[in-house]
């Protein structure tokens, strides 16, 4: 009579003043019935929301994004770009060498999955990738596709709630969209991993063999990225035998999965070996990248110590030997830097520890208590069938952390972090109201999520920015007391940090500079000093300075500049870099300023403003 857990196939008044619900009519309802059927109809509306929500989204999304490239190309007429990202300008500098055949093909330093995106997108579109829109408009649309994806697979393993919301975080999340208009693995490795991870969760949900394929062609293209996906062949295959598959059925898959990876990998490898002579796996840096992250000097981030690479170089060492003195003679060392790595990965995702100033214990405290609850939570919701949410978790991140921690290796395993995230924070939600009795518990389980959210807000828009990177050059090394900057004109409130991407000519000498924050021109009254020693910032990175909040800086003009009177050789200058006026002026309201004249061009830099999100 009340509906209960059945389908219902009707409710209301019939003409006659009769009331049908559940296929049970009535002349003189009671209010219980009335209540049910209004619940009922709330049930109905919340549930086509629920439906069309993702493709809302998805439409949201790409028209957020389009407006950006729109903005970007209306810049010039005539627009050509720079490309950028890390190692996007010697990407596409070897993609034209491939073109015009000036040189063969080679095994690349680099994982070669944008190069072939670019050949791609060149051979079927017939169009200059110089065009701003060809691969960046590609590149929104395979974001498109991961949330799609993503929205599927909370869905299958959770619940709808938890695809829609991490869906949603896929769309809006800042660092993917920054990425969507770069030249780097990032964006094509994100959309065929979170691809695999779909197929093959379709796989044992629908018992399609096409799954198991697809899964297995998206896997072995992610590898073009990072060779180290590979490894989710083996977290698959250890899924397989949790959900109780049948042994012939496991090694039936595992060859079916060996073969397509094998049959794709081979491609470049058979390549290589025509051109070079040798076999070679996808690239040629995966003893310097093992080395990267596991050397006396290593901070788990990409930094090659300048003697110990020399002494490579020359003979005198190999990569491999160096890796294992440093284990072995150093073990509680690499064990430490290990754990670091691991922090970085996990628990310091949005700030570069070493080169950005590090978060407050208070943030440090939250994320750590975050992540214990995450983890209690997590084991009253692992079920086998869920379980390749944490074994694609762990089977990603634990080569990562072997070789050494980047920002855009993490981009990838986005869509399940936030799955995860989720997946915590309705459980979290389901348990307070039970416990308070609430009855809304879809309404307190999307404030929970807020709530949870909230925590890594502050890396997704948690200030307003100022300074948008698109191409930058090195300036040559300034020393002598000569004097590097940039004005600008704020455009919010409470600006609080300006991040400014700089590097040290020789990473091996302490020497100081001092920054400089003045409110007007060079010669205005002074807001703030930091002297910096040039040691920490030995390759070029974005380095923070934060400084008293200044309440009404809105629409007034500042100006920071390095003072490098301390820095008495050129050897030991500071390298600033400056992105040229043309073709896109980034800070069309300021300039760089040498010596306090302005010059072409402006400082990469940041500038953050404080919201309600982050004081």
């Amino acid at each position: 009579m009340h509906g209960g857990k059945n389908k219902v196939s009707f409710y209301g008044l019939r003409p006659t003043g009769v009331w049908c619900f559940n296929s049970i009519c009535r002349s003189n309802p009671s209010a219980q019935d009335l209540i049910t059927a209004m619940k009922f109809k709330q049930n109905s509306l919340l549930n086509t929301i629920k439906n069309i929500a993702p493709l809302g989204f998805i439409l949201i999304s790409f028209l957020r994004q389009g407006a950006l490239l729109r903005q970007i190309s209306l810049f010039a007429s005539e627009y050509t770009h720079r490309p950028v990202g890390p190692d996007g300008f010697s990407i596409y500098l070897r993609f034209l060498e491939l073109q015009s055949g000036t040189v063969p093909a080679e095994p690349d330093g680099n994982f070669p999955l944008f190069l072939y995106f670019l050949n791609f997108l060149h051979t079927v579109f017939q169009r200059s990738v110089e065009e701003v829109f060809v691969p960046y408009l590609a590149q929104i649309f395979l974001v498109l596709l991961t949330g799609a994806f993503t929205y599927k697979i909370g869905t299958r393993l959770f619940s709808k709630n938890v695809g829609i919301l991490s869906c949603f975080a896929v769309l809006f999340y800042g660092r993917i969209l920054n990425y969507a208009l770069a030249y780097a693995n990032a964006i094509p490795m994100l959309f065929f991993f979170t691809g695999a991870v779909y197929f093959f969760v379709a796989y044992q949900s629908i018992k399609l063999t096409r799954y198991l394929w697809a899964g297995s062609l998206f896997l072995a293209l992610s590898a073009f990225g990072r060779g180290t996906t590979l490894t989710q062949i083996g977290v698959f295959v250890l899924w397989f035998f949790l959900l109780k598959m049948p042994v012939k059925k496991v090694i039936a898959n595992f060859a079916v999965m060996l073969c397509i990876v094998g049959a794709i990998i081979a491609l470049p490898i058979l390549h290589n070996y025509r051109t070079y002579n040798q076999f070679v796996f996808i690239n040629t840096n995966g003893a310097m990248n093992l080395f990267i992250g596991n050397n006396p000097e290593s901070q788990g981030q990409f930094y090659v110590p300048p003697a110990l690479y020399q002494s490579v170089l020359q003979g005198g060492t190999t990569y491999q030997e160096e890796i294992l003195a440093y284990i072995t003679q150093q073990p509680a060392d690499w064990i430490a830097l290990t754990a670091k790595k691991l922090a970085v990965f996990f628990i310091f995702p949005w700030w570069r520890v070493g080169y950005l100033s590090d978060p407050s214990p208070m943030w440090l405290v939250f994320w750590l208590a975050a992540m214990g609850i995450s983890l209690l939570y997590a084991v009253k919701l692992f079920t086998p069938f869920r379980s390749i949410l944490y074994l694609t978790i762990v089977g990603y991140a634990a080569p990562i952390i072997v070789f050494f921690v980047e920002e855009r290796f993490r981009i990838p395993i986005l869509p399940m972090l936030f799955i995860f995230v989720f997946a915590v924070a309705a459980e979290i939600g389901a348990s307070v109201v039970n416990r308070l009795g609430l009855t809304n518990s879809a309404r307190a389980t999307l404030l929970f999520c807020g709530l949870w959210g909230a925590m890594g807000i502050y890396a997704v828009y948690p200030q307003q920015k100022m300074g948008q990177p698109i191409g930058e050059i090195h300036t040559p090394p300034i020393y002598a007391g000569l004097t590097i900057g940039q004005s600008f004109r704020s455009t919010c409130a409470n600006l609080y940090r300006i991040d400014v991407k700089i590097r040290t000519n020789n990473p091996e000498i302490s020497q100081q500079t001092t920054f400089h924050l003045k409110e007007g021109g060079f010669d205005g009254p002074e807001l703030y000093a930091e002297t910096l020693d040039t040691y920490n910032v030995r390759r070029a990175n974005y380095t923070s300075f934060i400084f008293p909040n200044i309440p009404y800086s809105a629409g007034k003009r500042y100006t920071f500049f390095f003072d490098t009177a301390a820095i008495q050789s050129e050897e030991n200058g500071l390298i600033v870099l400056v992105e040229p006026d043309v073709p896109v002026d980034t800070v069309p309201s300021g300039s760089a300023l040498f010596n306090g004249q302005p010059m072409p061009g402006d400082l990469t830099f940041f500038a953050h403003c404080r919201s309600f999100l982050n004081w």
